[in-house]
């Protein structure tokens, strides 16, 4: 079963902000999850969704380097939010349990010749 994490946020962020989430997608991608990253907008905001646009379109170009665009950034009806869908790439998990049953995997075989 595939996780779907969310990653909430509005148009005025701040860029440690920014950095914050960026790290913390990466860690939801690392564990093999995929993300919905949302911009939600409040009030006036909704009269200018291209700053969510722009912001998702910023987080993407930081992730390209562990994470595919499944959904392109989509605004929701009624311009409440808008949101794109990212999922990790192929072959890119930074897990523990990996390396260390590829270990011992090596162990055992090695042990196995013997």
């Amino acid at each position: 079963m595939i996780d779907i994490k969310e990653i909430r946020m509005h148009p005025a962020i701040g860029a440690h902000d920014i950095a914050f989430k960026t790290r913390r997608v990466r860690e939801f991608l690392a564990d093999g999850a995929k993300v919905r990253l949302r911009v939600r907008f409040r009030g006036r905001q909704r009269s200018y969704p291209e700053l969510g646009q722009v912001l998702l379109e910023r987080l993407i170009a930081d992730l390209v380097d562990v994470a595919t665009v499944e959904q392109m950034p989509t605004l929701e009806e009624g311009a409440g939010s808008i949101y794109a869908l990212v999922s990790p790439k192929g072959g890119v998990h930074h897990d523990a349990k990996p390396a260390e049953d590829a270990d011992q995997m090596d162990l055992s075989a090695a042990l196995a010749i013997e």
